[in-house]
């Protein structure tokens, strides 16, 4: 939690409003239903039922949420298995300011289109 926490203070430096920040996939569910957010970014090893991947499928089936992935363990396994949540990108920690700011400007530019 301390890595999101950090990530959440990267991100409002950065102008974006942190909505809030979930251990589990079922809570950031809820949180979504709730807050409706514009964005959300997904650690692939959420603890729960749902880990990442399986989350973030559900937010954009359920709520129309776009992504970007985050995985200590890139590979081509996960970007296999991630292409099916179709998100914005996939960042493989430990990623960089750039790294955020060049995935965030790939959603500015898919909400755009």
């Amino acid at each position: 939690m301390i890595i999101a926490y950090c990530l959440a203070d990267q991100l409002e430096d950065l102008q974006f409003s942190v909505h809030g920040i979930e251990a589990s996939g079922e809570e950031a569910l809820k949180a979504v239903a709730l807050k409706k957010p514009d964005l959300a970014i997904v650690d692939v090893t959420l603890r729960g039922e749902l880990d990442g991947v399986a989350t973030d499928i559900e937010l954009r089936r359920r709520f129309d949420v776009p992504s970007i992935l985050a995985s200590g363990a890139g590979g081509k396994a996960l970007t296999e298995r991630a292409k099916e949540a179709h998100p914005i990108a996939i960042l493989t920690k430990p990623f960089t300011l750039e790294d955020l700011q060049a995935a965030l400007t790939g959603f500015a530019g898919s909400a755009r289109t």
